[in-house]
């Protein structure tokens, strides 16, 4: 018997367009320095006449949309370390794990942020319940590095006057509400650099006061950080060198970069 006609072939699928691409980096940040490390030279109240050294190394793909950051205090060590890790997105850091550690204390907190579920997670003493979050969160660490890239995103944002807020987890969920205050002097390196404060102040919904002092010169760097905590414990970190200037040195040992 005669063959029945072949089934024509069915004409292939056009491939899917590929998908659009995140930002990486809020508009107008054309890029970041991939590795670095900053000092500060720090004192705590706690601690009368020690003035410590505090390094912040970070790590930064800006292919792979990801960041580490890593904070410590050393000379005396154990006294605070911190680190950061998440993605670079269009509205800023992204942050996705939160670690801080006092040795002297034998104290740990953590926070882990569910980005699909919105919702973070919180371990430690005194740790809060499971709360979401909104776009924009941060951590202790990462907003150090969120607000200038904000600055360099939305310059006119960042005049005196203007209020920044966006929520931060530690414990739990707070939300920061920045006042900039006016621009400053500090002293680094031998000269002034004008610094652009930045104030939390404590309130009923603000256990920690912080004050930053950043600089437009230096691509809004945060130059001064000043924290006090609810028991008035203040701690006050200064640069110790200008970037492009030769940073001071660990007192034991040179650790990559890389946290």
């Amino acid at each position: 018997p005669p063959q029945a006609p072949a089934e024509p072939a069915e004409p292939a699928a056009p491939p899917a367009p590929p998908a659009p691409e995140q930002p990486r980096l809020p508009p107008g940040v054309e890029q970041v320095p991939t590795t670095g490390r900053i000092a500060y030279r720090t004192t705590y109240t706690r601690l009368r006449g020690i003035q410590a050294m505090t390094f912040v190394d970070w790590s930064v793909d800006v292919a792979r949309g990801r960041y580490e950051l890593w904070l410590r205090v050393v000379d005396p060590a154990g006294l605070l370390d911190l680190k950061s890790s998440g993605s670079l997105q269009g509205f800023g850091i992204a942050p996705e794990k939160y670690v801080e550690r006092i040795e002297v204390a034998n104290r740990e907190l953590r926070a882990e942020f569910d980005w699909t579920a919105r919702v973070v997670q919180f371990t430690g003493r005194g740790a809060g319940q499971p709360a979401g979050f909104l776009e924009g969160v941060q951590d202790p660490l990462s907003l150090q590095f969120h607000l200038p890239l904000l600055a360099q995103a939305y310059p006119a944002r960042f005049t005196p006057g203007a209020d920044i807020s966006f929520q931060v987890a530690r414990r739990g969920i707070e939300t920061y509400v920045f006042r900039a205050e006016a621009f400053e002097p500090v002293r680094i390196g031998g000269r002034d650099v004008s610094a652009l404060k930045l104030d939390r102040p404590r309130g009923p919904n603000a256990s920690r006061r912080v004050e930053l002092w950043m600089a437009p010169e230096y691509q809004w760097l945060p130059v001064r950080l000043r924290f006090t905590d609810t028991n008035d414990e203040v701690w006050d970190s200064v640069l110790a060198a200008l970037p492009g200037q030769e940073q001071p040195r660990e007192p034991s040992q040179q650790e990559l970069v890389k946290p």
